[in-house]
């Protein structure tokens, strides 16, 4: 079953299944909350205690499976990072020992239950990193290594327990009186530090921290050790080591895997390791490997994830691997800041144009092109600097050689022209100030030159305006703050502005209303947060409201609804995660909420955001930094599908009548003639021949009764039929057009 989110950690049920805990909101399409109990085939089972913070350990015992995390309650029960729950009716034990800081690892011996972590205090008892429990009553024991930092924490991430020993595995330096780094055996009757003594030694990483060890596994006279290190027992040794039991000697086997191990397993005559590593014992295995213990080789077991595993279990029945990664196998395929995939099924496509920069940030498609800009300097093998341009029917890059100095980060068309925009201030060796044009006929730089100072983030075209948005405040030698219009032929700075007090993202016309997404506080003067919606004349703010706690980011409009995304989490008063549906005439947050989770490899420090959207027939596509979308895994982009405009029926004989449009074929504009019975609120709108709407030219506008005249500016359309649909008082008329070039 498809986890939505990420699995921290995995224990066999001894019948063919698995517990599984970590991140999670859904398996299986099946709502449940970082703890789930996945029987033999797949299933998941009804069993759903509901944690309500991360699961990184468990263990089971019997019909009680112990969980530890960072939490405070489990199935409404208050219960601090640590508690035991019984495997049949996924009920919480009465018995508490609370920690006061985050459990990592879990191990039962015939000592008791073991409990390792961040913790100076369990059960209201001091104990530092490490503890005994009573498995039936959940007592502290008397049991107290004292592991740490000569009195304070340490950080317990490993437990293993063999007969009258405990190992643990971590980040410390003492065990009581004695010094021990980072691992120690301990006697299970006194808690003393026995004489086994290992150091595990790294240089100090800037990125990553101190070393550590990350997992333990038994096997006979042997303790296999794994984590991040390069030095072990004075023996070099990078991430893994196999250590005999009793004289604590490191073997001569050395497999030398590239990266840090963090989880271990024995099954029979086989190890499995897990970890960040790509290759092992010189053979090609991605972040999941399996050794055989007789030869000391890597078998033929390469599941080949296409993201890290951060769990790993081995019953008799089968590996059980969990993370953060989405495909295993031959399903995943490499592609580098840029890819296509199949509209219909999804399937990534062949082309690869590979760019070797940091990203790709613009995409459009027009006059039988794909226009791509980003930070690159080659793309699909031709050197091309921030901007390049491929045929679509062949997928290869063209002749077209622009050459940015700097990243090109937005598009838009009108017409035969293609505007850019984004932080470069040459472009083709000539100086343009983060805004230019070209000839889409002849690839020509124009004299288009507006100058924005500094960056520029969107552009939308509308009736020959470039509305730009970004993070500037001059445009053209006047003061513009985040948000400016620029007419599309001349680049003269037209006289609306806004006067957003911070930068704005993208801009969405929609009749004489456009809407600002973007990270401000104040915008057409008046109070408004990250999303406003302005008069297209006077730059004023109009009534509608829908503030958002966090920066909005990308827009899509169908029919009167108004998706946006961002990195906010309440929008318009209600909580939504990062993308939300509005109601486009008054702001108000429609009920859809496809609930975005946590991103793909759940960084502590990371956050949910969706800074793209796009629209393709009735279907919303949309990117950003998340990992699932409500029960469902989706990492980083996803796709919801709307059923299409309802067909026009035929309207009433003699209460509205629509005109042919004039003139019919259009070329730049057209006037649509309408005549209503009673004045009232009139909807006209122009949709293309899938259904997806071009334009909304009225929007419950206020009309007098009799004939109505509106002129219809059709620059940028594309060759080809449209339909334009008349509402007014109930009643509906339609007429076709065509647009040629």
């Amino acid at each position: 079953p498809r986890v939505a989110g990420t699995v921290r950690a995995v224990v066999p049920d001894g019948g063919g299944g698995w517990f599984i805990g970590g991140n999670f909101a859904g398996v299986g399409g099946m709502r449940r909350h970082n703890l789930a109990h996945i029987l033999p085939g797949g299933v998941v089972a009804p069993w759903d205690p509901n944690v309500d913070g991360l699961v990184l350990a468990l263990a089971l015992n019997g019909r009680q499976l112990y969980v530890g995390g960072s939490f405070a309650a489990v199935g409404g029960i208050a219960r601090a990072n640590f508690a035991a729950i019984d495997v049949v009716t996924g009920q919480v034990l009465n018995w508490r020992a609370d920690t006061d800081a985050a459990v990592y690892a879990l191990a039962v011996g015939a000592g008791g239950l073991y409990v390792g972590g961040d913790f100076s205090m369990i059960g209201g008892v001091a104990r530092n990193s490490v503890a005994a429990i009573d498995p039936v009553v959940g007592t502290v024991e008397s049991w107290n290594p004292d592991v740490g930092f000569e009195g304070t924490p340490g950080r317990i991430r490993a437990l293993a327990v063999a007969g009258d020993t405990v190992y643990v595995g971590g980040d410390f330096v003492s065990v009581g009186t004695q010094v021990r780094h980072r691992i120690a055996s301990i006697d299970a009757v006194s808690g003393v530090a026995m004489n086994w003594d290992l150091d595990v030694e790294a240089p100090l990483d800037e990125i990553y921290g101190d070393p550590y060890v990350f997992a333990l596994a038994i096997r006979g006279s042997s303790i296999y050790v794994g984590g991040r290190f390069q030095q072990i027992g004075g023996v070099d040794r990078r991430g893994f080591a196999e250590v005999d039991r009793v004289s604590a000697t490191v073997s001569d086997w050395n497999p030398v895997p590239t990266e840090e191990i963090t989880g271990l397993a024995v099954r029979d005559s086989s190890l499995f390791l897990c970890g960040g590593f790509t290759t092992i014992a010189g053979q090609s295995r991605r972040f999941c490997a399996e050794l055989n213990l007789r030869t000391g080789l890597p078998t033929a077991f390469a599941p080949r994830p296409d993201e890290p595993v951060k769990a790993l279990a081995a019953s008799v029945t089968g590996v059980y691997v969990g993370g953060a990664f989405f495909s295993v196998g031959q399903q995943w395929r490499t592609r580098r800041g840029l890819a296509a995939f199949d509209l219909t099924t999804g399937a990534v496509k062949d082309w690869d144009p590979n760019p070797d920069g940091l990203f790709t940030q613009a995409l459009i498609a027009t006059h039988g092109k794909l226009y791509v800009g980003g930070y690159f300097s080659t793309i699909g093998g031709q050197t091309r600097y921030g901007l390049a341009a491929f045929d679509t029917s062949t997928g290869m890059v063209t002749d077209w050689n622009p050459t940015a100095n700097s990243v090109v980060g937005c598009f838009a068309v009108a017409g035969d022209t293609l505007y850019v925009g984004g932080y470069f201030s040459t472009m083709g060796g000539q100086p343009r100030g983060r805004l230019a044009s070209f000839d889409l006929n002849t690839g020509a730089l124009t004299s288009w030159n507006p100058n924005a100072d500094p960056d520029v983030y969107g552009l939308t075209v509308s009736g020959g305006t470039v509305y730009v948005s970004g993070f500037f405040w001059r445009i053209g030698g006047y003061a513009r703050k985040g948000l400016a219009a620029v007419d599309a032929v001349s680049g003269a700075i037209l006289p609306w502005d806004p006067q957003s007090d911070n930068w704005c993202y993208a801009t969405a016309v929609e009749g004489d209303t456009i809407f600002v997404a973007g990270y401000f506080n104040t915008l057409g003067g008046q109070p408004r947060r990250n999303l406003a919606a302005v008069d297209r004349t006077t730059g004023q703010a109009l009534a509608w409201v829908a503030d958002a706690d966090n920066a909005v980011e990308a827009f899509a409009l169908i029919n009167d609804t108004l998706f946006v995304g961002g990195a906010f989490t309440t929008i318009g008063g209600e909580r939504r995660s990062s993308l939300a549906a509005l109601d486009a005439r008054t702001g108000s947050v429609q009920s859809w909420s496809p609930d975005l989770g946590l991103t793909a490899w759940d960084l502590p420090t990371g956050r949910v955001g969706l800074g793209a959207l796009a629209l393709a027939g009735n279907t919303l596509y949309f990117g950003g930094g998340f990992g699932s979308v409500g029960l469902v895994p989706a990492s980083c982009v996803a796709a919801v599908s709307f059923g299409p405009p309802p067909v026009a029926p035929t309207p009433p004989s003699s209460t509205l009548a629509m005109a042919p449009l004039e003139p019919n074929p259009v070329r730049t504009s057209a006037t649509i003639r309408f005549a209503l019975p009673t004045s009232g609120l009139v909807s006209l709108t122009v949709y293309d021949l899938q259904g997806r709407r071009v334009a909304s030219l009225l929007s419950h506008a206020a009309r007098p009764a009799g004939l109505n005249q509106i002129s219809m500016p059709a620059d940028g359309w594309r060759a080809g039929i449209y339909f334009c649909r008349l509402e007014a008082a109930g009643a509906i008329a339609t007429r076709k057009f065509a647009i040629l070039r």
